[in-house]
């Protein structure tokens, strides 16, 4: 009997349909030529030791906080190769744990408005080229984020301000696949590499959302460098081939300096509004 019911379950598993595999997706950065995307970003910076959390009011709270609205349009393709032209159309800075220095570096953040940038990367979103074209200060030194302009990624700000980085993987991947990669960028103050292994987590309708870990390493001041371990999440509009929302959280200390020995932290919070 027991042999019967057995082998009346074994054949009945041969009818049934097998499990679902998920679909396999493509991942791209592709949208047409005039898609035009509103982004607000906002970036908040934690310091912990140094002489600089000795100055602050309140070392729980960021020593600033920056939001900033973007316009990202897409002006030219190829065959694997999206030009966009980037507006910032507002800039703001607070200071929530040095109120002594909200004026000053509000008024060095305002100064952004109006700056443009355009940049060309490939659809898996590896960036070629980066570089300020109007507006903006003409010395981002001042923020303490580059030299000013010049250099394939024209001045660093271009990658200090919030953008996202990811770079998607070669083939179709799964929900639960992952893949690591590298990329590599230079400017007129040096050579930024980042690292790191990317996971398609889920699907939610056509939004593919990836999370990740990995590190990031760019050049400062006096021909040190800074790394710093990151983590975060992203979403990627697969109907529209378009970055939506990110986050991600980047932890690391800076070379030693006068300001003496300390560590950083940098929140982005990345949010599609348009």
């Amino acid at each position: 009997m027991r042999r019967s019911f057995a082998a009346a379950v074994a054949a009945l598993g041969l009818l049934l349909p097998a499990a679902p595999l998920s679909a396999q997706v493509l991942l791209r950065i592709n949208p047409p030529e005039g898609q035009v995307t509103r982004y607000r970003i906002v970036v908040e910076t934690y310091v912990t030791g140094g002489q600089m959390a000795a100055m602050m009011t309140d070392p729980s709270q960021p020593m600033n906080r920056m939001t900033m609205y973007q316009t990202r349009a897409v002006t030219a393709k190829s065959a694997d190769r999206v030009t966009f032209r980037e507006t910032i159309d507002s800039a703001s800075m607070e200071s929530p744990a040095m109120p002594q220095m909200a004026q000053m570096m509000g008024q060095a953040t305002a100064a952004l408005r109006g700056m443009v940038t355009e940049q060309v990367i490939t659809t898996r979103g590896k960036i070629v080229s980066s570089q300020v074209v109007s507006g903006g200060p003409q010395d981002m030194g001042q923020m303490g984020q580059g030299r000013g302009r010049g250099g394939p990624m024209g001045n660093t700000s271009n990658r200090e301000n919030g953008r996202m980085l990811v770079l998607l993987p070669e083939g179709p991947v799964r929900v639960g696949d992952s893949w690591t990669d590298t990329m590599t960028t230079t400017s007129d103050a040096g050579a930024m590499t980042m690292i790191a292994t990317f996971r398609l987590e889920r699907m939610e309708g056509s939004t593919a959302v990836l999370g990740f870990t990995g590190s990031m390493s760019s050049p400062m001041g006096q021909g040190g460098t800074m790394s710093m371990q990151m983590t975060g999440e992203l979403r990627l509009d697969t109907t529209n081939s378009r970055m939506g929302g990110y986050r991600m959280e980047m932890q690391g200390s800076p070379p030693a300096g006068p300001m003496g020995d300390m560590q950083m932290r940098i929140r982005v919070n990345g949010e599609q509004i348009g």
